[in-house]
């Protein structure tokens, strides 16, 4: 059902990238620590498993530190649509982390790859402001004038 609401929206031209991390973080906000595990590793591990279960890409570890997740799709797409199916990933795994350490966690970088965008690279660190990860700053400062139609 994901794929059909990211892939439709990308369509249609609609750029729900910042919607889909704050789902994969209120995705992850249910499962509340059931992922935890007894260090990182076994966190990550067990995140990674149950998010291969979802059929929305396969999540791979480049690196733990920093923790740096490559999202492959066998899939051709967009690279709006790469966006949207990495940004639910990235704000699902900082908030599984965050419920393993108590300490929020932010991305830092990413990266759409590939000739048919079906690769997306995150990189996460913990972040100073609890509150960062839903705050991120957008690539483009968005007006406060109302638009007219």
């Amino acid at each position: 059902m994901m794929r059909f609401v990211f892939l439709g929206m990308d369509g249609i031209g609609l750029s729900v990238e910042p919607m889909a991390c704050i789902l994969g973080y209120l995705h992850a906000t249910a499962l509340y620590g059931s992922l935890t595990g007894k260090n990182l590793e076994e966190t990550v591990a067990n995140a990674r498993e149950y998010y291969s279960k979802m059929g929305i890409g396969e999540v791979h570890i480049y690196s733990l530190n920093p923790l740096t997740i490559i999202l492959t799709d066998q899939m051709s797409m967009t690279e709006g649509s790469a966006k949207s199916f990495g940004g639910y990933a990235s704000g699902f795994m900082a908030k599984i982390l965050e419920d393993a350490t108590e300490s929020p966690y932010e991305v830092v970088s990413t990266e759409v790859y590939g000739t048919e965008y079906n690769n997306y690279k995150f990189v996460l660190k913990p972040a100073k402001d609890r509150f960062n990860f839903l705050a991120q700053k957008s690539e483009e400062p968005r007006s406060q004038e109302p638009r007219s139609l």
